[in-house]
């Protein structure tokens, strides 16, 4: 549940792919590990992973200690996710189209200077510049990722497995990693100590990917079929300024227009966004909550942070299993509707309970996610996946970045446990109104068909 933890809607969800069962060949993951190119891309990712959540935790600590302020934390959140909503819309052509292994490590070497500059001068407006700059470099890295697996390990099938190894790192790295973070920030090298380290695991994570093989001239990403005009020459390295221009044209126009034409994919917007607005106010609030609300000190923030990874690790796992056999939007609406529950709760509940409430509030958040995104790959025809990936993260997003505003704001005037009630309500509520909206227009869209 960090903004640094990059959601992606229409990832390969385990257990299918683009709708089909899982064959014999997907079944053996562990084969994935042999293949060097994608063991090195994995590990450096995996310890890149660590490093982030050491910089999630000593921003929020930063923030809070210098500034005093649940806004000015929230702030800093809603900065590093802006390039995603702003820019995320224009990438979705391009991840159709770019094999972008340059890309990849321009990004890692890029997010590993702007970690050198925080390291050196943590401030809180220091911070809020390089939260920007940073998201840019995590707005590029993900749909170049998605583009250069399928390559790397062999085709779409392998791709799913690799995304599922991927996923699983990530969630472990969210147990392990706030609770490392707590320690290094309590440490005598403090909030610096943890934005060098992270920046160590982005210089060997491009290192890693700078050695990988590259693809023969003129071997295009997935979905290549689509381009547009303007689309990149076989063997140049990035794109050009008129190949931005022209792939974020298709890519807003295509994603946007299948979304709108989709009942079943306007439907499960509709359930995302109030269920990023809850997961985004946890968030930019939690680590008031956690020291103002119920005294924890830093490295119990940590920790607290770490019970919420573990449960976002078990609810994806169950999630997965369950993906094969629960389908639609009854199934993220129920995992959503838990995850409305355990918000209000942890907002009124005893201090005692907020442990266990923040596990089920994770644990219902991954699940929700899991089971949109296997809805969502059903849903959306591999040509376009990127195009509609792109618009439909850009507006789930901009829905959490909403909630951190306003549970940031809340939490100034009334209190943290205010706020994360609040986002409780707005979550519970707004899918309770998408659940409505969905079943008024399938009444209606029968009607007209005279079923």
């Amino acid at each position: 549940m960090t903004g640094a933890a990059a959601r992606q809607p229409l990832a390969a969800a385990a257990g299918t792919s683009a709708g089909r069962p899982v064959t014999h060949q997907m079944a053996r993951r562990p084969s994935l590990l042999h293949n060097r190119g994608f063991f090195r891309l994995w590990l450096t990712q995996t310890a890149s992973l660590v490093g982030t959540w050491l910089t999630f935790v000593a921003i929020n600590v930063v923030m809070l200690r210098t500034t005093g302020s649940a806004t000015m934390v929230a702030l800093a959140g809603i900065v590093q996710m802006l390039p995603t909503v702003l820019v995320g819309p224009f990438l979705g052509g391009l991840a159709d189209r770019f094999g972008g292994q340059t890309l990849l490590y321009s990004c890692n070497l890029f997010r590993a200077a702007m970690l050198v500059v925080l390291a050196v001068s943590p401030t809180p407006g220091m911070i809020l510049v390089v939260a920007f700059l940073a998201g840019i470099g995590h707005a590029l890295f993900f749909p170049a990722l998605n583009a250069v697996l399928p390559r790397l390990v062999g085709g779409r099938d392998a791709a799913v497995s690799a995304n599922t190894w991927l996923s699983l790192s990530q969630t472990a790295c969210s147990v392990v990693g706030p609770a490392v973070g707590g320690l290094v920030v309590v440490s005598p090298g403090g909030p610096a100590a943890c934005f060098a380290l992270d920046a160590l695991s982005y210089i060997a994570a491009a290192v890693a990917i700078a050695t990988l093989p590259r693809a023969p001239a003129g071997t295009q990403a997935v979905g290549a079929g689509m381009a547009a005009p303007g689309s990149a020459k076989p063997g140049r390295a990035l794109p050009t300024l008129r190949d931005l221009w022209h792939a974020s044209d298709v890519g807003l126009l295509v994603g946007w227009r299948f979304i709108r034409r989709s009942l079943p994919i306007s439907a499960l917007l509709a359930l995302a966004a109030p269920l990023l607005f809850a997961e985004g106010g946890v968030r930019a609030v939690q680590v008031v909550f956690a020291q103002r609300a119920l005294g924890y000190t830093a490295f119990g923030y940590g920790l607290f942070v770490a019970v919420q990874g573990l449960g976002a690790f078990l609810g994806g796992a169950i999630a997965r299993r369950a993906a094969l056999r629960w389908r639609g939007l009854r199934a993220v609406a129920l995992a959503a509707v838990a995850m409305s529950a355990c918000v209000l709760a942890l907002g009124v509940a005893p201090g005692h309970l907020a442990m266990p409430l923040l596990f089920g509030v994770a644990l219902s958040w991954s699940a929700a996610v899991v089971l949109e995104s296997a809805a969502l790959q059903r849903a959306v025809p591999d040509e376009v996946r990127g195009r509609v990936a792109g618009v439909y993260g850009a507006l789930v997003w901009a829905s959490s970045m909403v909630g951190m505003a306003v549970t940031g704001r809340v939490a100034d005037v009334a209190g943290a446990r205010a706020a994360v009630a609040t986002s409780g309500v707005v979550g519970g509520g707004g899918a309770a109104l998408a659940l409505g909206w969905y079943w008024w227009r399938t009444r209606r869209s029968r009607a007209s068909n005279g079923t």
